[in-house]
């Protein structure tokens, strides 16, 4: 059954600034030049193919293969400072790009303007097929960089917006945390169950102990 992110957005409050960056694991700085090479981490720092950001492709082996097996889980390697782990560590870190201007939240009307934009998790967009949306992302580091104005950097997310909202729509209903992941991804975040009422009983007034 197919899912509208516009169906949903009751569901749903503005993300600030602030949760995308808790939310990510580091910051996309810039976009991968032509003669770079994705397989190597030396070349990838700071990119979106950064292992650091969003997990080793490999089980349980760092990018430089320095530490490799599931007996240095855990270990950060000093030189490549990817976190020996599994590779379905790239279902869920994320990333985010860092504005130099403020954009309109682009779901939400009058929520807190957005310095910063979630990058979702590689799985999402590490595929062939996923390739528009990693070069929409690369275009919002680029424009980022040049000090673009703030309309075409809302129109370069609107390209990831569009991506997400289809990855949204077609996101098994049995995967809850991946529909979240991808509300995270257009800058939402569940709404917290409102708070009953509670009643307190009445005390009456407090009086001091007697001397």
């Amino acid at each position: 059954m197919y899912r509208s992110i516009e169906e949903d957005l009751p569901k749903y409050v503005a993300a600030t600034s602030e949760d995308i960056r808790t939310w990510s694991r580091g910051a996309v700085k810039r976009r991968l030049r032509h003669e770079e090479r994705r397989d190597d981490w030396r070349q990838v720092e700071g990119t979106l193919w950064d292992e650091h950001i969003f997990g080793p492709t490999r089980d349980y082996e760092c990018a430089c293969g320095r530490f490799a097996g599931r007996e240095a889980a855990g270990t950060i390697c000093p030189s490549c400072r990817v976190k020996v782990m599994s590779s379905q560590a790239r279902t869920f870190r994320f990333g985010h790009i860092n504005l130099l201007v403020k954009i309109p939240h682009p779901f939400i009307a009058g929520a807190e303007p957005l310095d910063a934009i979630p990058v979702v998790p590689a799985i999402n967009w590490q595929s062939h097929f996923g390739q528009p949306l990693a070069e929409a992302y690369e275009e919002i580091v680029h424009l980022s960089l040049i000090e673009a104005a703030d309309e075409e950097i809302v129109g370069a997310y609107g390209v990831v917006l569009a991506h997400l909202e289809r990855l949204y729509g077609e996101a098994p209903a049995h995967d809850p945390d991946q529909i979240e992941r991808l509300a995270r991804g257009m800058a939402l975040k569940v709404k917290p169950p409102e708070e009953e009422d509670i009643e307190y009983e009445d005390w009456g007034e407090l009086k001091l102990a007697d001397e």
